[in-house]
């Protein structure tokens, strides 16, 4: 029932500007923004809209229970013109230290602090999670690092979640130092302790489900081919992690990203900072190829047969938000051929509707999304696919030197958001392809953007399910830019930043994507006025309705 309630998308004349998606939910994934000229604002960072919002996609907007929480360590244990970031364990702290002062020469001692403490256990209710104890790994740094410091936040994914922060701001006066002096720069590894048989039960639950939908009659999965991450794009940060450390020995390496790739939770059409972040961290060459064409595939095996060192490809089946689905088939033969490991992001396929891992090492997905729908909890999963060649190396580094960071409310509600994603994929299958089929027909649209009739749909088939659909999401270009906003307007449906939710989404992408570089995502075909639709569970003839009385608004 509450998964029905969710999908019923509320009139647009109810969503006001600044509020959360879902309403009313503190953990929310995504914030209204309404209108074509509200998300222009965000975009240009107008005061007069930046101080609505009660919330923010959590990609860029650090949520203010995590900002209260540094506040208030600051206040106990902090200096004059210092500020915080919490992290959950030590790596993650340390790491940021390192990164921060790489970015000042002058960096004094103890400017930059590495600190961590215990939570005091206080008396749970009967529906809490109970943890025997809980720590927090945090850096206190000059105001002026801050930039640095959510960079390094923004494009790790390592930050801890709004929930674990209302867990620590419950017990803050119980916070104690663990130790009379700063953390060591080598130290144990720690985690976020389970706590409870239950959690630890909760999350094998969780990745054999994973396991069961990521299967196939060629590759038969376990719990333990599965890993769970707080967020995708920390998944993302600890494959830089191995891939770097199994590159040690060689000379400079390179990342390959074939075409649009969206990897993680979160998000835009292209992470490139985030690659230039892990770059900086990990050590990597980039390589772009951004058109997800057959020609880039050429001048990639010509690049290897003179030289080129690779890593690893990145790649998503299909992308985002233009919806084209890389030749994985030539892909696989390349990367065995110059051995170099493949990953790939199934997050806008799906694990319901594409079986990508028989042609892949790695399979990402953002959990996020479409997994749990709700839009009210992260998490993402990283599987290893066990018929790989690289798969005894990954396997071992990922266990050596994991961490377990998701905290175990979170992962209970993404466990209980997910078990429904198989019935819940159906009706939005059938949806976004009605959508489609509306939208394709009218007058005003240049083009839309769906795996289905596209020029690289038979790669996607090569992949599909037997029973699975083409997906939830779609971007549709209009004639006339004027014809875009009003549509947009019109669409009587939530908008706002992420994708993959019960309900149907729409947001002005390119202005959250990219508004400072336009021309430049233009030139790969993403244009400045795309609007990018994910659909929901709505009942069809009402999203048929909301959608025919957007389009007419145009034609008036």
């Amino acid at each position: 029932m509450r998964i029905m309630e969710l999908s019923r998308s509320p009139a647009a004349s109810n969503w006001q500007l600044g509020a959360t998606i879902p309403p009313d939910d503190i953990h929310a994934v995504s914030v209204s923004l309404p209108t074509w000229e509200n998300t222009l604002g965000w975009a240009t960072r107008d005061p007069a809209i930046l101080n609505i919002m009660k919330t923010g996609y959590p990609r860029f907007f650090i949520h203010r229970l995590i900002v209260s929480l540094g506040e208030r360590l600051c206040e106990r244990f902090g200096r004059t013109s210092q500020m915080a970031m919490p992290f959950c364990c030590h790596q993650y702290a340390h790491q940021c230290k390192i990164y921060l002062e790489s970015k000042r020469d002058d960096v004094q001692t103890n400017e930059i602090r590495a600190m961590r403490f215990a939570m005091r256990p206080l008396a749970r209710a009967r529906h809490q999670i109970n943890w025997d104890q809980a720590e927090l790994h945090v850096i206190f740094y000059p105001h002026d690092l801050f930039p640095y410091v959510k960079e390094f936040w923004q494009h790790t994914g390592f930050g801890i979640s709004s929930r674990y922060a209302a867990y620590c701001l419950d017990r803050i006066g119980g916070v104690q130092e663990c130790n009379s002096q700063e953390l060591a720069d080598q130290g144990a590894i720690s985690e976020i302790s389970v706590g409870t048989s239950e959690d630890a039960q909760m999350k094998q639950s969780l990745r054999k489900f994973i396991a069961g939908l990521a299967s196939s009659p060629d590759t038969s999965l376990s719990a333990e081919h599965v890993h769970l991450f707080p967020t995708g794009m920390s998944g993302i940060s600890k494959i830089a992690e191995i891939l770097a450390s199994i590159t040690a020995s060689q000379k400079q390496t390179t990342i390959v990203v074939y075409g649009w790739v969206n990897l993680a939770d979160i998000k835009l059409f292209l992470y490139l900072d985030t690659f230039k972040v892990l770059s900086k961290i990990y050590g990597f060459d980039l390589l772009l190829l951004g058109h997800s064409s057959a020609v880039e595939l050429v001048e990639l095996d010509h690049r290897l047969q003179t030289g080129l060192n690779v890593s690893a490809l990145f790649c998503e089946m299909p992308g985002n938000p233009l919806l084209r689905s890389p030749d994985l088939r030539t892909i696989r033969k390349m990367a065995d051929s110059y051995r170099f490991p493949v990953v790939c992001d199934d997050t806008v396929g799906t694990f319901v509707n594409v079986n990508v891992l028989p042609d892949v090492d790695i399979l990402v997905t953002s959990l996020t999304k479409i997994f749990s729908g709700d839009c009210n909890v992260m998490g993402g999963s990283i599987v290893l696919n066990p018929l790989s060649v690289y798969y005894p190396d990954l396997q071992y580094k990922m266990e050596r030197t994991g961490v377990d960071t998701y905290y175990p409310h979170d992962a209970a509600i993404m466990e209980r958001n997910g078990r429904s994603l198989l019935r819940r994929m159906r009706t939005i299958n059938r949806n976004a392809e009605m959508v489609y089929q509306i939208l394709k027909k009218h007058s005003s649209v240049a083009a839309v953007y769906y795996p289905l009739d596209s020029d690289t749909q038979e790669n996607y088939k090569a992949y599909k399910r037997p029973h699975g659909g083409y997906g939830y999401l779609l971007s549709v270009i209009f004639r006339e830019p004027e014809q875009a906003v009003v549509f947009y307007d019109a669409l009587d449906v939530a908008k706002g930043p992420s994708l993959g939710t019960n309900f149907t989404l729409a947001c002005a992408y390119t202005l959250f994507a990219h508004y400072g570089e336009r021309a430049w995502a233009a030139e790969y075909g993403v244009d400045e006025y795309l609007v990018r639709i994910s659909i929901g569970m709505e009942d069809e003839e009402e999203l048929r309705q909301k959608v025919e009385a957007a389009l007419n608004a145009i034609t008036g």
